[in-house]
């Protein structure tokens, strides 16, 4: 097999629900290889915006791609074919939607009359769910003959070691040689301990351990499938059995600068110790039985029939479902009446708002309420890309896209510079005592406390302390330090600031890609966007997507004090970009949960703000109870 195959190729060559039953050569490095893109892209939680989950299959049709994800992954890939004949009984999907779609893929007549005749006959009963790996595997083998779930049985262990080895700073004590690789790393910490990783014996532990990842890899699998052809299978399963984990190990061995402390890990050692934890369950569940099971019998006498007409009728019912909203669309935008714009008065103010759905609207709403309001979109970085150092945080934050990696520092410090610089505690004894003492002291009064908490939070969950809000963390009005300064870097590989020239430089290029080099309003305000949440543990998705889930607010006080800063103006001046003297901009944080706004006034060397200021203040509020409403 070739290592260059894509991964449709090698999925079909692979044949795990044909006559094969997934039985090829083994190969370690190719399996992982192709394995790698059937894995989620999951990413640290600080920087995880989104990913497509089916971007192995980008390749192909969108229909086929659908089918085979659906087959791997186990997923419902269509809505039930009761569904889209109910839409046909009422209307909402029409036989000139199902023409429609049949004429533009199928070119012989017959063909099309015959599956029309179809559709419109066929009436679903029970819709069984189409084979899948992890459904119908090989691993359920042990569920089906020893009622043991390998995957709940092996993953609380499995996800302690890597949350705790991956660790950033939050366990209460840190994992023994964290800078080995985890295999090593665990092997030392089974060495130094006296006590084993429960609930294992030592010796088989360290009789595992001793062999390297590839070796513990082919000796569980011996052991747990015993056919070399269906290792591969096997492996697929596994992976998919720990799918978010699998997929953050895979992402960080591509790119271990996504952790604030980096460390070594690899899909090869995450195999190793998931595999090597199901063996030892096994081994230890069933003590008495050598025998490696016959899984090729087992899938032989397992296999489920794939469905076939009901997988040709759901693509086509599905389509003329979507264009049924097209046609509405369309109709309607058809039948608008043609009336002829007024010419807009000249902009007494604009804003440059995050391209983010949320944000459309209210811009819409800005325009509505006073058309002397002009505003434009743009990524939510606003051009201006950096490392994001607060003063009472260890480590900087990433304020731009994913696909970006900012060269320079900003740092924040406290206006008033009484607030006390956080510390970092390494003491590890300093750390256990202080913990003691406030299990045994303070936990026991503060119940109360937590219970009062418990309820405000319930009942009054705007002002419950609970609440993580991109306002909130900006309340204090710290100072952002945009120039250059290398000679005080906290970090080599940063640079700390930016000169005039590279602030110039990113003005104009985000003033030009809006098309705002020329009439402008007195006032400009650079709207970043954030989010508030008392309960979400993917809080970072509320967040912007151009600032790697994080707020947008430095982004958009860089992109304001910049563009306000005297020697940046006068380079845009030479390169044909003529801000007015009374122009002003102002740096806004929209928090898009509550539609409030917070402006950044304190930014700006003035002692009083114009009356058009304190105007748009007015209709943004007014504008964001028309979106909240």
């Amino acid at each position: 097999m070739s290592s260059s195959q894509s991964l449709t190729d090698w999925i079909k060559n692979l044949d795990i629900f044909g006559k094969h039953q997934g039985r090829i050569p083994f190969d370690l490095d190719t399996t992982l290889k192709h394995l790698g893109h059937l894995l989620p892209n999951q990413g640290p939680i600080k920087d995880f915006i989104h990913h497509n989950p089916l971007h192995g299959f980008q390749n192909l049709p969108f229909h086929d791609g659908v089918a085979l994800a659906s087959r791997i992954f186990g997923s419902k890939s269509y809505l039930d074919l009761a569904f889209y004949e109910s839409q046909f009984s009422q209307g909402k999907i029409t036989e000139d939607h199902l023409d429609f779609i049949l004429n533009s893929q199928i070119g012989s007549k017959e063909v099309r009359h015959s599956l029309k005749a179809e559709l419109l006959s066929f009436k679903s009963k029970n819709e069984n769910r189409s084979q899948n790996v992890r459904e119908w595997g090989l691993r359920s083998y042990w569920n089906h003959h020893y009622q043991i779930d390998l995957a709940n049985t092996s993953s609380p262990l499995i996800y302690k070691i890597l949350s705790h080895y991956l660790d950033q700073g939050v366990a209460f004590w840190p994992f023994t040689s964290r800078k080995d690789s985890l295999w090593l790393s665990l092997k030392k910490l089974q060495e130094q301990n006296f006590f084993p990783l429960l609930p294992f014996s030592k010796n088989k532990l360290l009789e595992i351990l001793s062999q390297n990842p590839t070796q513990a890899i082919e000796t569980a699998l011996t052991h747990l499938v015993g056919t070399p052809e269906l290792f591969t299978r096997y492996l697929v399963e596994t992976l998919l059995s720990y799918p978010g984990w699998s997929g953050m190990v895979c992402s960080l061995e591509n790119n271990p600068s996504a952790l604030r402390k980096p460390t070594s890990i690899s899909l090869k050692e995450f195999l190793a110790l998931a595999l090597s934890v199901e063996y030892l369950i096994i081994d230890q569940e069933i003590p008495t039985e050598r025998v490696v099971p016959n899984l090729t019998d087992f899938l032989t006498q397992n296999s489920t029939p794939i469905e076939s007409s009901v997988s040709k009728l759901r693509p086509i019912w599905h389509e003329a479902f979507e264009w049924s909203f097209y046609d509405q669309l369309l109709r309607s935008v058809y039948h608008l009446p043609k009336h002829k714009k007024p010419p807009s008065p000249k902009a007494w103010a604009q804003a440059i708002f995050c391209i983010d759905d949320r944000e459309c609207s209210l811009r819409r709403y800005l325009e509505m309420i006073d058309p002397g309001i002009t505003t434009f979109g743009t990524a939510g970085f606003f051009g201006v890309d950096f490392w994001f150092l607060a003063h009472n945080e260890l480590y900087p934050l990433q304020q731009s896209p994913v696909t970006i990696t900012p060269k320079h520092l900003i740092r924040s410090r406290p206006k008033n510079k009484l607030e006390p610089e956080r510390k970092v505690k390494d003491d590890i004894l300093e750390t256990a005592i202080g913990g003691l003492v406030k299990d045994l002291f303070l936990v026991p009064f503060l119940s109360v406390s937590a219970l009062t908490q418990l309820v405000k939070s319930i009942f009054f969950h705007k002002s419950a302390s609970a609440m993580a809000s991109s306002l909130t963390q900006f309340e204090s009005q710290v100072v952002l330090e945009f120039t250059n300064s290398d000679s005080e870097a906290v970090d080599q590989r940063f640079k700390n600031g930016f000169t005039v020239e590279e602030m110039t430089e990113r003005v104009a290029r985000t003033l030009r890609t809006i098309g705002l080099t020329k009439d402008f309003a007195d006032s400009i305000y650079v709207i970043a966007h954030g989010a508030s949440s008392s309960n979400n543990p993917h809080y970072a998705a509320y967040d912007c997507g151009a600032c790697s889930g994080k707020s947008g607010a430095p982004n958009a006080r860089a992109l304001a004090w910049m563009a306000n800063y005297l020697p940046v103006r006068e380079k845009l001046k030479a390169m044909g970009i003529h801000i007015p003297e009374s122009t002003t901009f102002y740096a806004t944080l929209h928090d898009t949960t509550q539609d409030r706004a917070l402006f950044f006034e304190e930014d700006l060397e003035t002692k009083s703000l114009p009356a058009s200021h304190i105007q748009f203040k007015s209709i943004f509020r007014k504008a964001l109870d028309y979106n909240a409403k």
